[in-house]
């Protein structure tokens, strides 16, 4: 009884019974977000989203996101999650290019344990940086790995070779930006639909999921180059993977 009347100060909506003498409580994920924003910490807001039952937040939005959730909350910009969990990664697009007028995207990674290490590649007109939000991020800068840990910033500049991986047993958060904006989205896009493919079996990829991925890499050439393996042989991937119906886009 004292959980309910709690629960009827909070400004919850009674709904009928949960379970056989339990009255069941419901609002929206936005205006629950708004009456808890800044009351607990994340982890128990998170714990209380999903104990609570109430209704689920927009679906394009990542519910374990911290800085999209509170941007989305301040903001109401629309936030798109990209789930790539079979590539080891989930990001969620916090401001897209419409949102900064072409001037960057801006996103929040989640990276899985031991997961990353894409090919090293160039932005040949874009700069990228990495912020970590939780955990260590292993950066790989120009000619060196960097250990990057919580609060550092790592920042690319445009034709730099780079790439990244969580060499840990933790998730790692990471706020990641391209400046300017350019086609990333699509390409970021374009790495879901590829991830929810089918090509990509138990976090493994074979020659034809490599073929697959080359030809996105390949469709926006402007926006990444890959420096190892070479560009031309990822063109040359890309070519055959158009040939046999494979483009991702």
């Amino acid at each position: 009884m004292a959980a309910q009347i709690r629960y009827r100060k909070m400004g919850w909506t009674e709904t009928g019974l949960h379970g056989d003498d339990e009255n069941k409580f419901e609002m929206t994920g936005e205006a629950w977000l708004e009456q808890k924003r800044g009351a607990y910490s994340w982890k128990a807001a998170i714990q209380q989203l999903t104990l609570y039952k109430c209704k689920p937040l927009p679906e394009d939005l990542d519910p374990h996101s911290q800085v999209a959730v509170s941007k989305y909350v301040n903001n109401k910009s629309k936030i798109m999650r990209l789930d790539c969990t079979e590539l080891g990664m989930v990001m969620t697009i916090v401001k897209s290019s419409r949102d900064t007028n072409g001037e960057s995207l801006e996103m929040e990674w989640i990276l899985s344990p031991h997961s990353g290490e894409t090919p090293i590649h160039i932005h040949p007109t874009a700069i990228e940086t990495y912020e970590i939000l939780s955990g260590e991020l292993e950066v790989f800068k120009k000619d060196k790995w960097i250990t990057a840990r919580v609060g550092e910033k790592i920042t690319i500049e445009s034709g730099e070779p780079h790439t990244f991986k969580n060499t840990t047993d933790e998730f790692v958060r990471v706020y990641n930006t391209h400046q300017p904006a350019m086609e990333f989205e699509n390409f970021f896009k374009g790495l879901h639909k590829f991830a929810k493919s089918g090509l990509v079996k138990n976090g493994k990829m074979n020659f034809k999921s490599i073929v697959g991925i080359s030809t996105l890499w390949t469709n926006y050439s402007k926006e990444i180059v890959s420096v190892k393996p070479p560009a031309f042989l990822m063109r040359v991937l890309g070519i055959y993977g158009k040939m046999i119906g494979l483009n991702f886009k």
